[in-house]
């Protein structure tokens, strides 16, 4: 039967809607699943046999991007540019690791993570697949909440395309690169673990985290015109003005940190203007783009700054000749030397106008020490 699309609400008495009374509820053991909560959910028996008219993923996420082979210094992928959103496919490399849990259907089901690292400006990817469910039983991507170190947080959400709407139904995962289990000659191999339910108390990736003030009273932002992180003992925050083609600035800021104090005030480290640039994207990207007129830095949108956890000077930019164009560019800029010094392209396909999936990880270094990572 269909089911209403809603909006978390922590009513009770929304369940008991007359539309609502055959659903089936429920009841899964605490191990796995929902976590014991009373959650009416439709029949489960989809999960075994979906219908293909019933994917909610984005056709494209079923597709992974082939990466070329990796470098011969694996020291340039130290840090990487990670794309949040997963693609749900059976592929399988050194970095691979699985656990099983408990889907609302009472059945114990396997889960895959595998990530494929690049060196930026290209995106990074992962895969995530459970051999016992096709696509259709996924009702959204699967979504990396946070990166820290060799961590990795997991979201994913099994059943019809509501259950992205209800964390309750919801299972959380963390994807370990260098776990302290070892083979036989001594490398150690990556983990996967279902973490208990957060429950009611838990806060979303968007509400927590280091933001912008306006004194001026003016609006907030996202990050289509910002970012901050913590690099080289240093707090290094970027903006961008606009992500409009036509003349865009940017600025980075700086401040020093300590375990046990703040040293000094916010410095403003550097300042460009979109014609200061000097580069050209065309030659960066090969002969195939250059046959793009629009191709130069002065006439594609750009926005979503991404400052490097490797170069204190570069930042990352998202480009795109059209906001709806399904091809995007990652462009890397050094903001001291006003150059552009790499680019790559992007599938935007799921990028709906600049709202960039993308986001900085570390995950990259402990993978290269995972037992027969030249196959990554």
């Amino acid at each position: 039967m269909d089911v209403n699309m809603v909006l978390f609400d922590d009513d009770d008495d929304y369940w008991d809607k007359e539309e609502e009374e055959d659903d089936e509820r429920v009841q899964v053991p605490k191990s796995g699943g929902v976590y014991g909560y009373d959650v009416p959910f439709p029949n489960m028996d989809f999960l075994d046999d979906p219908e293909e008219n019933d994917l909610y993923l984005f056709k494209v996420s079923l597709c992974p991007p082939s990466h070329p082979p990796p470098p011969a210094d694996p020291g340039c992928c130290s840090w990487v540019l990670l794309d949040r959103t997963a693609y749900v496919a059976d592929h399988a490399n050194a970095t691979t690791a699985n656990t099983f849990f408990t889907t609302r259907d009472r059945r114990r089901r396997e889960i895959r993570v595998t990530f494929f690292p690049a060196p930026p400006p290209r995106v990074s990817h992962f895969c995530v697949h459970c051999p016992s469910m096709k696509p259709e039983c996924f009702a959204v991507e699967p979504l990396i909440i946070a990166t820290h170190e060799e961590l990795v947080l997991l979201r994913v959400a099994i059943g019809r395309r509501h259950a992205s709407y209800f964390h309750e139904l919801h299972d959380f995962f963390v994807y370990r690169a260098d776990s302290s289990t070892t083979n036989n000659n001594g490398g150690r191999h990556p983990s996967l673990n279902l973490l208990p339910h957060p429950g009611d108390c838990y806060f979303f990736d968007c509400q927590v985290g280091i933001t912008h003030c306006d004194d001026g009273g003016g609006g907030g932002g996202g990050h289509e015109f910002r970012d901050i992180a913590v690099v080289h003992g240093y707090i290094k925050y970027v903006e961008i003005q606009s992500y409009i083609s036509d003349g865009w600035v940017a600025a980075t800021w700086s401040r020093k940190i300590t375990l046990d104090s703040w040293e000094g005030d916010w410095r403003k480290d550097c300042e460009l203007h979109v014609s200061d640039i000097s580069g050209s994207l065309p030659e960066l990207l090969g002969d195939e783009e250059a046959r793009t007129p629009q191709l130069n830095l002065q006439s594609v949108h750009t926005g979503n700054p991404t400052i490097s956890l490797h170069d204190d000077d570069v930042v990352y930019f998202l480009a795109k000749v059209g906001l709806r164009d399904d091809k995007s560019y990652v462009l890397a800029v050094n903001m001291r030397s006003k150059t552009l010094q790499g680019a790559a392209c992007f599938g935007a396909e799921k990028v709906l106008d600049m709202n960039f999936t993308c986001t900085q990880s570390r995950i990259s270094h402990y993978l290269r020490n995972t037992p027969g990572n030249s196959a990554v």
